[in-house]
């Protein structure tokens, strides 16, 4: 299969029509960055890189959200905003410049959060890194990888205990373990049982452990489908042969997006302006430009993964972009690839309202299509 592209379809819009309110089904946020914090003499450079899921099925997924909130900020908060804001309270006051000074203690934090696949509406699977290291030293003081299977219809978070069978832990263990090494070339028997466990359309993925390096990810193994089922508790093997239906009724998104008021706020993010944002050269120059950054994942090249994202983002008062979210998936490689896009793009002539220059959200698809050769 070669590279047919992503072109842009339809236009960069509003995130909503005037007058209309609409539920969010999908929203996933990405939180890039790189920040200092300062509490006295502790220093704390902190490393984001979270593809947090907002709304999942129309919910705002609960069990979810304090489940990741605990797991890399140490909450119990009910979202990415609130528990990111509680943890970095515990750093102290965010600065600008690293200071030059004797005696201060640095560390540095880094989390991660990527998601790894699942069957729309009814589960998605994580990976997790926390790290924590001393600013002196190479080597982590504590590190901790987690991997886990959310299950949409039932609002609940899947471990390993919760996926894999009283077999798998213990009259198959020995097979599990040949059969990981036999599907992984870099996967070796003297490696500890895979305590962290997910399920992917593909099969099951187990972590190795302490086999990734300081700063990355424990390597993954995947066992497919084919050889995973029997490894699974029943629930699971279900969920993964299609079994559940989703029932929607009264999974709607309790967050709305407020229209905007008479009164300009400049801090506020609109939907609809008097003079909405615009591209330069126009809707021509967004295909264009999709056109010429958007690359194909290789992983969805060679499976056949094809489909059309939808990245949310703001467009600032100077004109630059920030905060995108997807708010229509197709799956992780192509929408970690469609938010790089619209992460790259150049300035734009931003929106306006009452005279004034605003922050106003904008919609753009990005469509990823393939071509067999012949």
């Amino acid at each position: 299969m070669t590279l047919l592209g992503a072109m842009l379809l339809g236009m960069a819009a509003p995130a909503h029509a005037q007058g209309k309110v609409v539920p969010m089904k999908y929203k996933t946020d990405y939180f890039i960055s790189q920040q200092l914090y300062r509490n006295g003499n502790q220093l704390t450079n902190l490393s984001l890189s979270l593809e947090w899921p907002e709304y999942i099925s129309g919910s705002n997924a609960l069990a979810l959200q304090n489940h990741l909130c605990s797991t890399l900020f140490g909450n119990n908060a009910a979202s990415a905003s609130e528990g990111l804001e509680l943890f970095t309270k515990s750093l102290g006051q965010k600065i600008d410049v690293n200071p030059d000074e004797e005696g201060l203690q640095r560390q540095y934090v880094k989390l991660l959060v990527h998601q790894l696949g699942g069957e729309k509406d009814r589960y998605i699977s994580f990976c997790t890194l926390y790290i924590k290291r001393d600013g002196n030293s190479f080597l982590p003081e504590e590190r901790k990888q987690t991997l886990f299977t959310y299950d949409i219809v039932n609002d609940k978070v899947l471990t390993a205990k919760d996926i894999l069978s009283y077999l798998a832990y213990n009259l198959m263990r020995g097979d599990l373990m040949d059969e990981l090494a036999h599907y992984n070339s870099y996967f070796h028997v003297y490696y500890q049982f895979p305590d962290q466990v997910c399920l992917i359309p593909q099969g099951l993925v187990f972590n190795i452990l302490n086999s990734g390096e300081g700063e990355g990810y424990d390597q993954l193994a995947v066992l497919p489908m084919q050889n995973s089922k029997k490894y699974m508790k029943r629930g699971v093997k279900k969920m993964a042969e299609k079994g559940m239906v989703k029932d929607v009724e009264g999974l709607v998104a309790s967050k709305q997006i407020v229209s905007p008021a008479n009164i300009v706020d400049t801090t506020m993010v609109y939907d609809v302006v008097d003079e909405m944002p615009e591209f330069s050269g126009g809707m021509k120059d967004i295909a264009e430009f999709l056109t010429r950054v958007v690359k194909y994942p290789e992983y969805e090249e060679l499976r056949g993964v094809q489909g059309r994202v939808v990245v949310s983002f703001i467009v600032e008062r100077d004109g630059s972009v920030s905060t995108p979210s997807v708010i229509s998936p197709v799956s992780p490689g192509l929408d970690r690839e469609s938010v790089n896009a619209v992460l790259s793009m150049p300035k734009w002539k931003p929106g306006r309202h009452n005279g004034v220059n605003v922050r106003t959200r904008m919609n753009v698809p990005v469509s990823f299509k393939l071509k067999t050769d012949k």
